[in-house]
């Protein structure tokens, strides 16, 4: 009756620890960046040209490859 005691103790400390650690080094999500202009309900617009994504104003266009990348293409 003991062993099973210190076991669920040990396994109650490991679960504490690991939820401990886990909020004090929890990661954000996503593209935040602080000096981004931000946008959505009761908030301004996004200037021409951006598109409100996710609460940040960000490029409306897609990225583009450019033409010539200097990597070989083979068919």
């Amino acid at each position: 009756m003991r062993f099973r005691g210190y076991t669920l103790l040990l396994l109650l400390v490991i679960a504490t620890t690991l939820m401990v650690f886990t909020s004090m080094t929890r990661v954000m999500e996503g593209f935040y960046d602080p000096s981004a202009r931000r946008c959505g309900v009761n908030m301004p617009p996004c200037g021409p040209g951006s598109a409100c994504l996710n609460g940040y104003c960000g490029q409306a266009a897609p990225p583009r490859i450019p033409e010539y990348t200097g990597l070989p293409v083979y068919p």
